[in-house]
């Protein structure tokens, strides 16, 4: 309950408050994020996973390093909740409720609860060709309950991006502009961490650059951190040790050198480089 301010308040204020915790409410869009409305370690963190056809060959392995992240980021952080989007193309919604190309859950700090809900939903669709990205963007900042004094973060797992990026904004039919979203992202605090998912040979072509670039746009302008699925366990430790970072978790040490006992942080590696330059640089 540390998201309640304490003083003299009106009943409907206390209740609004209250409600806030435990349901879905605009956000105050008067509020400005800065480091020092910070007033809990609470993290929230949000996975946005593509569950179109295209991702076939990456559909379980994303589904496998979503669990584990919840679960060890759950493990060393014990303020946390997760939310998880499953999202489609415009043209998918009867894979969903019929109106919307996207399922997300509400805010959850049982790690089994998510990993259920990642069962819920089926690789397949591909709609008008290009991901309802945009719309998600828009239904996190306007629906999913951020505490504003809450560490944020989104993890973004696809190949394709939002209307905007190959084609125009104009194609999303609600006409939800991706930029105006990220820009939201950047008033409210929360980071980005792109994950792009594709197969050695397939950035031949101009179109696979342009994709790219926008994953790497989005964690660039966010503050966040572009990774590739290549190489799953790395992208599993490296976004726990970054969340561990993000709430000041002082174990962050010990997990890389848990790491290394196990054998799986090898030296000179871009890995060990990455998790050096998190915590304060001594091997």
């Amino acid at each position: 309950m540390s998201d309640i301010v304490r003083g003299p308040e009106s009943k409907e204020a206390l209740l609004a408050k209250i409600k806030s915790l435990v349901g879905v409410q605009k956000p105050d869009q008067n509020f400005v994020y800065s480091a020092a409305t910070r007033s809990s370690n609470l993290l929230q963190i949000a996975f946005l996973f593509d569950t179109t056809g295209s991702m076939y060959h990456y559909f379980e392995r994303g589904k496998k390093s979503i669990a584990k992240i919840v679960r060890k980021v759950a493990e060393k952080h014990s303020m946390v909740k997760f939310c998880y989007v499953a999202y489609k193309n415009h043209g998918d919604e009867d894979y969903f409720d019929g109106r919307n190309p996207f399922l997300a859950t509400s805010f959850s700090g049982l790690p089994a609860q998510l990993e259920s809900e990642l069962q819920r939903v089926e690789n397949g669709g591909g709609g008008d060709g290009l991901t309802a990205l945009e719309c998600v963007f828009h239904y996190l900042n306007i629906r999913a309950s951020w505490s504003p004094t809450a560490i944020k973060a989104i993890i973004l797992i696809g190949d394709m991006p939002p209307h905007g990026v190959l084609d125009s904004i104009s194609y999303c039919p609600k006409e939800n502009d991706y930029r105006a979203e990220v820009k939201e992202f950047k008033r409210k605090g929360i980071k980005v961490y792109s994950v792009f998912c594709f197969e050695e040979g397939e950035l031949g072509s101009r179109r696979k650059q342009k994709v790219q670039e926008f994953f790497k746009w989005i964690a660039k302008e966010t503050g966040g951190q572009y990774l590739e699925l290549s190489e799953i366990d790395e992208v599993v430790d490296l976004l726990t040790a970054i969340c561990m970072k993000e709430t000041g978790n002082s174990n962050l040490e010990g997990f890389i050198a848990e790491l290394r006992s196990m054998g799986q942080l090898k030296p000179g590696s871009n890995k060990e480089r990455t998790l050096l330059a998190l915590g304060d640089g001594r091997k």
